[in-house]
């Protein structure tokens, strides 16, 4: 999923559908040379939803590939978000 704000081609590959119809916790995580880097990337994307999204930044990454990451947030941010 991107924010309204990510290019175009990136907002066909990753759509919204259906999102407002999920009523589950939803988190983001923006990388700082990544797609989506505005601050308020996500501020559009709330309001379409009706409810906050938590976010969490990753500055200097471009990608993260949780399978081979090492010694980053991610997984704890992950497991706290979940509980």
């Amino acid at each position: 999923m991107v924010g309204l704000d990510a290019p175009i081609w990136a907002r066909e590959k990753l759509p919204l559908t259906h999102m407002a119809q999920i009523n589950i916790p939803i988190i983001a995580f923006r990388a700082g040379r990544g797609i989506v880097t505005a601050p308020n990337a996500f501020e559009a994307l709330e309001q379409k939803l009706g409810r906050n999204i938590e976010i969490k930044d990753l500055p200097g990454y471009t990608h993260l590939d949780i399978l081979a990451a090492r010694a980053n947030a991610l997984g704890g941010w992950l497991i706290d978000f979940m509980k």
